[in-house]
């Protein structure tokens, strides 16, 4: 048994294939992680100052986000790729992992995946660290191309750990959740205001196909684990997953983990794929460049061009070679084609200078807005000053390999190969390392899924729970969560569950009456008693489970009205010297079955006066009923 897994996880790893599909995963999932921590940087003061805008925390914690963001840029890019993903993992240790007043799941998802890419090769491909080691390693005679391929074990592993394991341990709570049981569990979250993005009353009046929905993904995330290995169920996998996302992005105020997670399907799309969606057809040039074959500046710059142009949009072409050819270039001198850069595109137009390079922006899709940037006066006029300098000094000795005092690089080897002793390589040892490193994650998920409903019911059953053994085993599992929560942001999975609806009976709303006597509902819950706006991700789950909850703390509820009230306050530019504002509270009928039309009825319901809270000097005084009392 061990030799055949042995041999599964050796056949995995060594298995090369195209990088493409881990290189976009990177881009769009650090893309919202970015705009995860923009959000995180906006609301900074709610999170961490004692009172937002008036007892701020004794750091400026400002700074550390936007370096945090900068870094994830930096991945987005894949600019120096380690460092970055070495940096913005211990950077998720500092403000998700400890994370305890505004955590939610997908600060998880970024923690594991965080860590996960310190080890992956996640810059083989659409980098810059790979342009950076074709211009290091490349000459006017020779091109570096630095390997495209990756193992499969670097897609399998983010799947495995990023959904797979999610999927499985979630469904151990809800195999046992009456909710999921009835087929209820995306009907009910959907049909109350405290979670409801949008109305979809039409869909959530129609009782089969919401338990449809609800029993699919129920089934879909059991089945999943099982699956995955079969790729004749890949693309129903894919679909399934990405369409109960999109569900998620349209219907809860979570969208950064519906895109998010989402993202994680990107890296179960067939290599292949990529390869047919990123070759270029044949004949599709819209410009043709022309460069000094015999000059290291222009080789760079055609490298360059070649790497940013991925649907081969730029035909680049040689002076010394192909202009000869080209009847639109007939009127220019050969000396002149070298000391200039020149460009024809499709329709015969000739552009030399800085006019060229704004032309291959232009042609390259993704560039356009940069080719757009560049034309406007002044930036135009700066750019062909900077391009003009570069020009003379060129123009004053034609640069070659010979004159340019530059040394042709030595390509680096493929340190695989090394021997570290007779019967043992350098790749031999990365790939023990690696298997250690999946059995680690997977054992860490094993000791957080032992504690879950469905795990205790068998160990219970089986009397295994009260030997001594299964006492041993149960403490080390608790002891183990806090660890693999911390540093691999594995925890469980009892999310949209019973005990987060169950007699949740109260929406609690905050307004702010103006001068004029208008009154208006801070953008914490809408007048419908639907999430506002500083009800998105982590925000949500803070005001919805946390300051309010189904069993609600008054004092949880005032100190949650005392911070947004104070954040409202400061956003605004408003003195907390002398505001009042009113409490309302929307009451929820208790659901338990299908009903119809039961959201509408909910956002229906009035709101009822609470009391008030008052600043008045900086100081807080709040005069609210018991929430649990409406």
């Amino acid at each position: 048994m061990f030799g055949k897994v042995s041999n599964l996880f050796k056949r995995i790893y060594d298995n090369q294939i195209d990088g493409t599909g881990l290189a976009i995963f990177r881009i769009v999932f650090c893309t919202v992680q970015a705009l995860e921590l923009m959000q995180l940087f906006y609301f900074r003061h709610l999170v961490y100052d004692v009172v937002p805008y008036v007892v701020p925390y004794e750091v400026n914690l400002g700074i550390p986000l936007a370096i945090w963001i900068g870094i994830t840029l930096l991945l987005v890019l894949g600019l120096f790729t380690r460092m970055a993903a070495i940096i913005n993992y211990l950077f998720t240790l500092v403000f998700m992992a400890t994370c305890k007043v505004y955590p939610y799941h997908m600060f998880y998802v970024y923690q594991c995946v965080g860590l996960l890419f310190i080890f992956l090769p996640i810059s083989r491909v659409l980098s810059i660290d790979r342009l950076l080691l074709k211009l290091k390693y490349s000459n006017t005679r020779f091109t570096y191309q630095p390997p495209t391929t990756v193992s499969q074990l670097s897609y399998s592993i983010l799947v495995l750990a990023g959904i797979a394991f999610v999927y499985f341990d979630s469904t151990l709570y809800k195999l046992v959740s009456p909710l999921w049981m009835k087929g209820l569990g995306m009907w009910l979250p959907a049909s109350l205001p405290l979670a409801a993005q949008i109305d979809a009353s039409p869909i959530l009046n129609n009782e089969i196909l919401v338990k449809f929905f609800g029993y699919l993904s129920l089934v879909f995330e059991f089945a999943f684990l099982f699956l995955l290995p079969f790729k004749k169920f890949r693309w129903p996998l894919i679909i399934i997953g990405v369409g109960l996302h999109f569900g998620i992005l349209i219907a809860f105020p979570i969208p950064l983990f519906a895109i998010g997670f989402g993202a994680l399907y990107i890296l179960m799309i067939p290599v292949g794929c990529w390869k047919r969606w990123f070759t270029a057809k044949p004949g599709k040039e819209k410009i043709t460049f022309y460069y000094d074959a015999e000059c290291p500046l222009c080789a760079r710059a055609r490298l360059t061009i070649e790497h940013f142009d991925i649907k081969k949009r730029v035909k680049v072409s040689s002076v010394q070679f192909n202009a000869a050819n080209e009847p639109a270039l007939k009127g220019i001198s050969e000396d002149k084609l070298l000391d200039d850069i020149h460009s024809v595109d499709s329709k015969g137009n000739v552009y030399s200078g800085l006019d060229t390079y704004i032309q291959v922006f232009n042609a390259i899709n993704y560039l356009k807005p940069l080719s757009w940037l560049i034309r406007i006066p002044g930036i135009y006029h700066i750019c062909a000053a900077i391009y003009k300098t570069v020009a003379r000094n060129r123009t004053t000795e034609r640069c070659t390999e010979d004159n340019c005092g530059y040394t042709p690089p030595t390509p680096p080897e493929n340190d695989d190969n090394v021997k570290l002793f007779q019967n043992l390589t350098l790749h031999d040892v990365k790939r023990l390392a690696a298997c250690w490193g999946v059995a680690f994650l997977i054992f860490l998920q094993l000791m957080v899924s032992y504690s879950a409903p469905v795990v205790n019911i068998v160990l219970r059953k089986s009397g295994f729970e009260a030997t001594w053994v299964g006492t041993k085993m149960k403490n080390f599992a608790l002891d183990s969560r806090a660890f693999s929560k911390i540093l691999c942001g594995i925890v469980s999975h009892d999310v949209f569950m019973d005990f987060h609806f169950h007699d949740y009976t109260q929406i609690v709303a905050v307004t702010y009456t103006d001068a004029k006597g208008v009154e208006q509902f801070l953008p914490i819950t809408r007048p419908t008693g639907q999430p506002g706006l500083y009800q998105y991700g982590p925000f949500w789950v803070n005001w919805a489970f946390r300051v309010v909850s189904g069993n609600p703390d008054q004092d949880k509820v005032v100190k949650g009205i005392k911070d947004y009230t104070a954040f409202w306050a400061g956003k605004h530019g408003m003195s907390l010297n002398n505001l009042t504002f009113k409490v309302k509270v929307k009451h929820q009928d208790p659901i338990n079955n299908w009903e119809p039309n039961f959201l509408k009825r909910q956002m229906a319901h009035p709101w009822q006066d609470a009391g008030t809270v008052q600043w008045t000097g900086y100081r807080f005084l709040a005069k609210v009923k018991p929430i649990s009392s409406f």
